[in-house]
């Protein structure tokens, strides 16, 4: 699970699941259920605290910009769905804005990639999914909506054997706070930790030069 996928899994593979009230809720007999059919997992660029310990880092300034947008997203319709001429224009000037830095290290992503990452964002992003975050990095953790309990407070639940993959230039997953507030909290006695510098969050998917970086962290998690 990559990044908003890899938070998703860990979140259901910790028990995630609705109480009697129709609430969230972490259950652990749902947590050793779903793991029974899981032999291992592979994590990239995937925080479930959303940390940082830079409060001018890009991070710290997307969250203090998207809690200022929160009431605005929340009036929005439930999915942000774009289309035509008009959509590419204004994805091709924000994948030339500084905020593009925040996904990709521009030397790694071609102009075609970037567009394509912002085409394809958009098109997969519900608003709710987008406060849930804004709300995740303002509070220094991933909550259900609405819920009290935050995700990492559940990942000594996960016990199946675990790679984390992170990237020196990735400012939405951090490697030492993804490593403290996410990989060591991880109950699996079979884990194992990676950084590769240079990289931003998603440049390993956007340029495929980079996509023998994986053979080492699946190498390890096929022995396990």
């Amino acid at each position: 699970g990559h990044s908003q996928g890899g938070i998703t899994l860990q979140a259901s593979l910790a028990g995630l699941d609705y109480c009697d009230d129709d609430t969230d809720c972490f259950k652990k007999e749902s947590a050793e259920a779903r793991q029974a059919y899981v032999k291992g997992i592979a994590l990239s660029g995937a925080n479930v605290d959303m940390t940082t310990d830079d409060t001018g880092s890009k991070l710290a300034k997307l969250g203090k910009l998207g809690m200022k947008l929160r009431g605005l997203l929340l009036r929005l319709t439930d999915r942000i769905v774009v289309r035509g001429l008009t959509t590419k224009r204004i994805l091709s000037h924000f994948a030339n804005a500084k905020p593009g830095d925040c996904l990709y290290h521009r030397d790694n992503a071609s102009k075609e990639a970037q567009l394509a990452l912002y085409q394809r964002t958009v098109e997969a992003s519900s608003t709710t999914i987008v406060v849930q975050y804004i709300e995740g990095i303002h509070n220094g953790g991933i909550r259900a909506l609405g819920s009290a309990e935050k995700f990492s407070d559940h990942l000594s639940d996960i016990k199946v054997p675990s790679v984390q993959v992170t990237y020196g230039l990735d400012p939405m997953a951090l490697p030492a706070t993804t490593l403290r507030d996410d990989f060591d909290r991880v109950g699996s006695a079979q884990k194992k930790f990676y950084t590769y510098e240079g990289q931003g969050h998603e440049d390993w998917m956007m340029n495929p030069d980079m996509h023998a970086d994986w053979e080492a962290p699946i190498a390890w998690l096929l022995t396990q």
